[in-house]
C-alpha cells in the first residue's frame, strides 16, 4: 500500500499484512519513493518505507526540520505509525541523498533524536562549507568541523557498535564548498579509520576505489568526478542498505 501526505511532502509504502504492530522504519530525504521503495523492500521485506522529497538544496530540508527539531520528528514518526497502523518502531533508519542530508543533520543536533535513530545510511550527501585553509599551497581548505560535529558523533557511535552508519562518496569537486569525498575523509580520520584501497566495480555502474569497516561504522569510496557517478549512488541505495547489519 502507498499513502501519499502532500502537506508533509510525505509518501510511505509498506506491505499490509495482519498483525503487525511493530515494523522497522527506513525515511529516506531525496530520492525518488519507487526507487526508495525498492531499495527497501529489497533488504528489509517488511519495513515501512517512507521518503521526504523538496525542490531546494540543503536549506530546504533544514528548513523542513525546523528549529524544534524533535517535536517535528515526533510529529512525523506519529504521522507515519497512523497512517501504517503501527504502534511502535522496531528500529528506526535515517537514509538521504545529495541535499537530503540537511534533514538528517538538522535531526541530529537533538540528543534525543539520536537516541531513537538507530541507523543512518549517507549516500553521497554529506557536503560543508569550507573551514581552516589547509597549509599546501592552492589546495582547497577543510571541510568545516562544527558542520559535521553531528556526522562524527553518530559515526563514534557506529564504530563502537551502539548505532549504524553507511558512508558513501564519489570524487565530485563542487566548487566553494567541501564535497562529499572531502566530508567521507573528515569523519573518516576522526573516528580513526582509513580506507582499504581497491579497485573494483559493482552493480549500478559504481566504481569502488575503497572501502572500510569498523564495528558498525562503513564507508565506501566510488571513482568519478561527473553528475552520473553522483547519481549513481542514489541509484545503488539498495546495495548501501544491504551494508547494514539486518535489522
Amino acid at each position: 500500500m502507498e499513502i501519499h501526505h502532500p502537506l508533509s511532502n510525505l509518501r510511505i509504502s509498506f506491505e499490509t499484512l495482519p498483525h503487525m504492530h511493530s515494523r522497522d522504519l527506513i525515511l529516506h530525504f531525496h530520492g525518488a519513493h519507487d526507487l526508495v521503495q525498492k531499495a527497501v523492500h529489497g533488504r528489509f521485506p517488511r519495513a515501512i518505507a517512507a521518503s521526504v522529497n523538496l525542490n531546494g538544496l540543503s536549506g530546504a530540508y533544514d528548513a523542513y526540520v525546523g528549529r524544534n527539531s524533535h517535536m517535528m520528528f515526533s510529529t512525523l514518526l506519529a504521522e507515519i505509525q497512523q497512517a501504517t497502523d503501527t504502534h511502535r518502531f522496531d528500529s528506526i533508519t535515517l537514509s538521504s541523498f545529495s541535499a537530503g542530508y540537511g534533514a538528517i543533520r538538522a535531526l541530529l543536533q537533538e540528543p534525543t533524536n539520536v537516541e531513537i535513530i538507530d541507523q543512518l545510511v549517507l549516500a553521497d550527501t554529506v557536503y560543508s562549507s569550507f573551514g581552516e585553509q589547509r597549509n599546501v599551497k592552492e589546495a582547497r581548505p577543510y571541510p568545516r568541523v562544527d558542520q559535521n560535529k553531528p556526522f562524527i558523533d553518530f559515526a563514534k557511535l557506529a564504530v563502537r557498535g551502539k548505532k549504524g552508519m553507511v558512508l558513501t562518496h564519489c570524487e565530485l569537486e563542487p566548487e566553494g564548498y567541501s564535497s562529499t569525498e572531502e566530508v567521507g575523509a573528515l569523519v573518516r580520520d576522526a573516528v580513526g579509520v582509513a580506507l582499504e584501497l581497491v579497485d573494483e566495480s559493482w552493480t549500478n555502474d559504481v566504481r569502488i576505489k575503497g572501502h572500510v569497516r569498523k564495528g558498525r561504522f562503513v564507508s565506501v569510496a566510488t571513482r568519478g568526478m561527473q553528475g552520473s557517478d553522483h547519481l549513481a549512488h542514489l541509484r545503488a541505495l539498495g546495495t548501501w542498505y544491504r551494508m547494514l547489519p539486518r535489522l
